[in-house]
């Protein structure tokens, strides 16, 4: 036996004694994944779930391996296969925190967490300098890291929104608007009552000319909202498009009644306009 392979069977026997009922399977997992031999590692886990198919350890460290696959993905450029092992990571790691609740549940946390942090991250990178369809690339890849979270689909809509009021061309904006509009659905399925969420789909409704779907959302808005100056000025504004002057009007002396009273001096040079 060489010298080498002499030294593997010892480190291999030190990680199980620290690990105490780690799998054999698992430990060789972790230096296969320490060697960035992550194919090995995947395989290696499903020999082992083929002996002990309800192992935790064995699930986390299929969602590590996947999750380091995507990240070799992501730098390849193929954000297809980036997408398909964050998926896959995420289901292995759910299954790992079911199994052992108590001990993985911080762990799988943070490892989730660090997946959707690191590819936010660069989407906001890519939208500050206006590449924007390397920032959805990356906010997609976010929220299949992390699909507890609908905050990267909100924000792909957003970003839409800011893309159709910055071109000129009127069919293009349509199309991006339409687009926002399916994205933020898609947020509201998972919680019908966001605020923040179902002001923008009114917005959005009002520049596609679904004006009486967006008036509905607003005044159920306002019902729920009856301070909320930026509230006001959107539905002010749309009041105004449909030449409904008394009632944008009317609007307009709330949002200066706020802003009067308020203690936020920094509005008080919005009120002339």
């Amino acid at each position: 036996m060489t010298r080498k392979a002499l030294i593997l069977l010892a480190v291999l026997a030190a990680l199980v004694a620290m690990a105490g009922c780690r799998s054999a399977h698992v430990t060789s997992a972790i230096l296969y994944l320490d060697q960035n031999q992550f194919d090995k590692a995947i395989n290696v886990l499903h020999e082992g779930l083929d002996y002990s198919p309800d192992e935790p350890d064995a699930y986390f460290y299929l969602g590590e391996a996947h999750t380091k696959v995507a990240e070799d993905a992501i730098r390849d450029n193929d954000y297809a296969e980036a997408r398909e092992n964050y998926r896959q990571a995420y289901e292995y790691y759910s299954r790992a925190r079911e199994l052992a609740p108590e001990l993985l549940t911080d762990q799988v946390a943070e490892a989730l967490q660090y997946s959707y942090s690191r590819n936010v991250h660069d989407a906001s990178n890519e939208f500050r300098g206006k590449y924007y369809e390397a920032a959805e690339g990356y906010f997609r890849l976010a929220y299949t890291a992390l699909p507890d979270s609908v905050a990267p689909i909100k924000n792909i809509a957003r970003m839409k929104i800011k893309m159709a009021n910055e071109t000129v061309d009127e069919a293009e904006s349509m199309v991006l608007y339409n687009e926002s509009l399916d994205l933020l659905d898609e947020v509201l399925a998972n919680d019908a009552s966001a605020y923040d969420v179902l002001a923008d789909k009114a917005n959005v409704l009002g520049k596609v000319g679904r004006a009486a779907e967006a008036n509905d959302i607003y005044e159920n808005l306002l019902r729920e909202h009856p301070e909320d100056a930026g509230l006001l000025i959107d539905i002010a504004s749309l009041a105004e498009e449909k030449n409904r002057f008394e009632r944008a009007a009317d609007l307009f002396v709330r949002v200066i009644d706020i802003y009067e009273q308020d203690e936020d001096t920094d509005n008080d040079e919005e009120i002339y306009a």
